[in-house]
């Protein structure tokens, strides 16, 4: 048999370690732009329903199942991680490297020290091995109309009506639709990347990765399970319409360049800004 590089093989495994990294932190990103799609569609319907209630009741109240974050305490475990505390962003779950002084050897980092994980893509010293992960859950919490459509016209600058409010929230969803496009893009081509390396040449589309998460989620069906399947097949449908990536180039300023790259994983890997950290950067911001 030929011979092989060991460190051609160390390099390849590593290349993998990163991949698999960026697509484990990028399911769950989607799962929490799913989850605030379910809670804006909820608002909105519940807003619809109760618009006189509200016009007569400026403290208006209800309830709804919110994502919040959390740390899991890690002590006794001897697991080593990779947290950047500026962005409260877990970018490594299991990494090898315990000193605080050496994470710019993690697989988190790309060659200039900027992390590809992290939403600000923070330079590596600011990243830190802590007892503990960063995790989203779910609760229940008590809101006020009022709080909503404050946050809205602060965002816009002017006094908004009902009408306007539930505008401008569907356009929020809209936006949140559209993250998870581009994440659900970067995942089956990322998931193919792994494949080459991996010699498998089987290659899926975006549309057959869609699927996979539709039937997990039918599979598991956890909290609001109903809600993400249906935002999935919306995403779905919009693959199937062709040139979407095009589409979202043009109305997502914060990814365009990005999107525009002819070898994406490559590029992750690579860049110095973090492709992924725009992505998300954009996404919480919505």
């Amino acid at each position: 048999m030929q011979t092989k590089s060991l460190s051609l093989t160390t390099e390849v495994l590593e290349k993998r370690q990163k991949l698999e990294n960026t697509i484990h932190n990028l399911h769950q990103e989607i799962d929490v732009g799913l989850s605030k799609i379910n809670l804006l569609e909820g608002e909105v319907k519940l807003f619809s329903e109760h618009s006189r209630d509200i016009l007569a009741n400026k403290n208006f109240e209800y309830i709804v199942e919110e994502d919040y974050q959390e740390k899991i305490d890690l002590q006794g475990t001897g697991q080593h991680t990779t947290n950047c505390l500026t962005c409260n962003f877990t970018c490594h779950e299991n990494c090898r490297i315990p000193n605080d002084d050496k994470k710019a050897g993690c697989i988190a980092m790309n060659r200039e020290g900027s992390c590809m994980e992290c939403p600000k893509g923070c330079h590596w010293s600011e990243h830190h091995n802590t007892p503990f992960v960063i995790k989203w859950f779910k609760r229940k919490v008590t809101k006020r109309y009022e709080d909503m459509k404050r946050k809205y016209e602060e965002a816009t600058q002017k006094t908004l009506t009902q009408e306007q409010v539930l505008d401008e929230m569907n356009q929020d969803i809209t936006k949140q639709e559209q993250g998870i496009q581009v994440m659900l893009v970067f995942i089956s081509k990322l998931t193919n990347r792994l494949k080459e390396i991996a010699l498998r040449p089987d290659p899926f589309s975006t549309v057959e990765y869609i699927d996979i998460m539709i039937s997990s989620e039918e599979m598991e069906k956890k909290s609001g399970f109903e809600g993400r399947i249906n935002a999935l097949k919306k995403c779905r449908q919009r693959v199937q319409y062709g040139d979407s990536v095009q589409i979202f180039r043009d109305r997502i300023q914060n990814t365009r360049q990005s999107i525009a790259a002819s070898d994406i994983a490559e590029e992750l890997l690579e860049s110095d800004m973090s492709i992924i950290g725009r992505i998300k950067r954009f996404f919480r911001q919505q």
